[in-house]
Parts: C-alpha cells; structure tokens; sequence
C-alpha cells in the first residue's frame, strides 16, 4: 500500500531473540562510540560555541537527534511505552467505573444473533471483561513522532529568526531521502564499512551471513540467496543503515561545517542562507548515495527559497500566500511537502487541500468497510489519526 517493498524473514523465535540481542549489542557500543566522536574535536569546531548562545542551542538538539534509530543502552529495550499503556488503561478504567456507579448492582444481557445463544453477564465479573478488553495493544506516540513535532518547531523558528534577523538574506530549505533504503542497500558497501570501523574477520563472516540467508518463497521450492537488501525489523538491520548513513553526515560536517543535516530515518532535512554551501551539501549526498549504489527519491525530494514579506514584495511575489519559490538547480524543482501540509516562500505551513480531501475520502472508505463499531473505531485510530492530527497540528 506504501509503495515500498520490504523484506521480512519467517524466522523462528529463538533466532529472532538471538538476532535481537547481537543487534542491539553492537548497536549500543557504535552509537557510543559515534557521539564520543560527535562530542570531540573530529565534529566541527566546538570550543568557538558559548554556552546559551543560539549555536548551543541548535547543537544540543542536533544531539538529541543524532542516531535515534539506535539504542542507547541494553536496558533502553525494556518496553518503553509501558508508562504510556498503564495511564490509558487506568484512565479508560476510571472512565468505566463513573459509568458502573450509575448502574449499580444492574444485569446486563447479550444475545447473540450469529448462533442464537445468550449469555449473562453480571455487574460484579464486567470489570474482568474491561480489563481483557482494555488490554489490546493502543497506539500511543513514541520518539520518532516527539522528534518529527520538535523538529517542524524548530524549522519555523529557524525561519522566522533569518527573516527578523536578515530579511535581506534567502534562506534554502532542502528535503530529499533515499528510496527503499533497505531493500536496495548493497551488502559490499555495508561490509566494507564495518571492516572500516574495526570489525573482526569472525563477526564480518556473521554479518555476512545475516546480510545472505537462503531463503525460499510460499508456493516455490526453489532455494535462493539474498543478494541485496537488509531484513526489516531487525536491529542488525538499523545498525548498518546508521553506520553508512554516519559516514555520509561525518563527511558533509568535515566539508560543510555551516550546513546541519537533520535526519529521521533516511529522510534529511537541511537549510542555509548560504548557496554555496547549500549546494555542496546536495553534492555530498548524490555523490555518497551513487558512491553505495541508492537513489534519492525524486517524489520525496525538493527545495525552497524562503524570504521575508517584504524581500518577496520587491521580487515582485506579491501574493505571498501562494509563493513558492523552489531553490536553484541542481537542487530538486519540486516544493517542500511534508504530509498534509505544504511550506510556503513566506516561511508558514498550510494544509494541503487536495492531500486532505483524497485522505477523508480514502478514510471514508475503509470506515465504510468496517463490519462492527470496534473495527470502526480500531481502523480510524490505529491507521490514520495519528499521523493525521501531527500533520495539522503544525497549522494552528
């Protein structure tokens, strides 16, 4: 449905708790590692930034989102949402008690037409049934939905800082990720890179193998290697997309120290009043990307030049409610889209109408697909509200 093709290995569950603990061990210890060297003297010129400046400032949140598809400890993989599941349960049992203090002592009867059996079940066993009920799995927000909300508020700040600051100055919004990433990613690149990082020859041997497993497809016999790719839903997996893609952020800050790149998953974000340095960081990342054999996604890519109301009045952009103004070739000629909303050469965020009325009609039909209020509700909560309400929050 995501247009994206992803491969996931029928494992059994010794093998996957075996994987999952290697995983994030070596995760742990390279995610270490990489802030060690994004904390010392090899990432940008650090001793020049003063505490509670607005450089400090940018930097600390820049950490805050470095390498967040790794874990930061063996202990970080206890369920972390626990917290969240025990508050939505226990508001939605304080709920249901309010409910049952009204009807106290009531007899609630069920029939149920499919097999014409009824069934008796009485005030005292209900809260059995909620609690059973109650402990379906519910989506709560997790880290990657926090971030994605900071960092649009940290993109607006950014913009209205340059237009307050230096109304007279351009600043270029670029956004671009690679496309199918782990199902395109090379195995020699990935291979090469751990050997770079200091890998022993026994554990590239195992990566190599986790990286090839024989493999055979439901209804075909045949037994096929996996010559490309990485397995989805494995750490393992993560780790070696996080170690390439450092690589790539390592060299950019080497040569493009003005340019911050914001990166969730291998999606990127970066801006700058500078061209120059704008552009060579859009040349770092074509060049890495041919460099390991990926694509940038042109459908997920573009640019913009944002300005000040009045720098837009005196290039002659007077509606400034619909200017959208795209960056200088060779960046992407499309416009900055995240979602349902849309950014505008003015610097604001605005909901994308035709975005929002194909996703209320294609919610309207899986709800009129629904077969029970359960389904219903389950279907709209689980599958789109979410991502529905971050996406337009930015717009209030």
């Amino acid at each position: 449905m995501a247009g994206e093709y992803k491969v996931k290995l029928n494992e059994d569950i010794l093998t996957a708790m075996f994987l999952q603990y290697i995983g994030v061990y070596w995760a742990v210890y390279f995610k270490e590692k990489f802030l060690d060297m994004y904390d010392g003297k090899l990432w940008e010129n650090r001793e020049l930034i003063s505490y509670g400046t607005f450089d400090y400032i940018r930097r600390e949140f820049h950490r805050s989102a470095f390498l967040t598809m790794l874990p930061n400890s063996m202990s970080s993989q206890d369920n972390t949402q626990l917290d969240e599941y025990v508050k939505i349960v226990s508001d939605i049992e304080s709920q249901d008690e309010l409910k049952q203090d009204e009807d106290v002592s009531q007899t609630v009867s069920f029939e149920h037409s499919a097999n014409s059996k009824a069934f008796i079940v009485e005030s005292d066993g209900m809260e059995e049934n909620l609690k059973s009920t109650t402990e379906m799995p519910l989506p709560v927000p997790g880290i990657e939905i926090d971030f994605k909300q900071n960092f649009l508020h940290v993109l607006s700040t950014e913009i209205r800082l340059n237009q307050v600051i230096h109304p007279n100055l351009t600043m270029t919004v670029v956004q671009t990720e690679f496309e199918t990433l782990t199902s395109s990613i090379r195995h020699e690149p990935i291979l090469a890179t751990m050997e770079f990082l200091g890998v022993s020859e026994s554990w590239l041997n195992f990566f190599r193998k986790f990286l090839k497993p024989k493999v055979i497809f439901p209804g075909d016999r045949t037994v096929y290697e996996v010559r490309r790719g990485t397995p989805s839903d494995h750490v393992l997996s993560q780790l070696f997309s996080e170690c390439l893609l450092f690589i790539m952020e390592f060299q950019l800050n080497s040569r493009v120290q003005k340019v911050q790149l914001y990166r969730i998953s291998d999606e990127f974000w970066y801006w700058n009043q500078n061209t120059t340095h704008v552009l060579l960081a859009w040349k770092i990342i074509n060049k890495f990307a041919d460099f390991v054999g990926l694509k940038l996604n042109e459908n997920r890519s573009g640019s913009l030049s944002v300005d000040s109301d009045e720098k837009l009045s005196k290039l002659g952009q007077i509606d400034t409610q619909i200017s959208k103004m795209m960056g200088p070739k060779p960046l992407p000629q499309r416009g900055i889209h995240w979602g349902y909303l849309n950014l505008f050469s003015d610097g604001t965020f605005r909901i994308d109408q035709n975005s929002t009325e194909n996703f209320i009609a294609e919610l309207k039909e899986h709800l009129n697909k629904a077969d029970s209020v359960l389904t219903d509700t389950m279907s709209y909560w689980k599958c789109y509200s979410l991502s529905a309400l971050l996406y337009l929050k930015y717009t209030h």
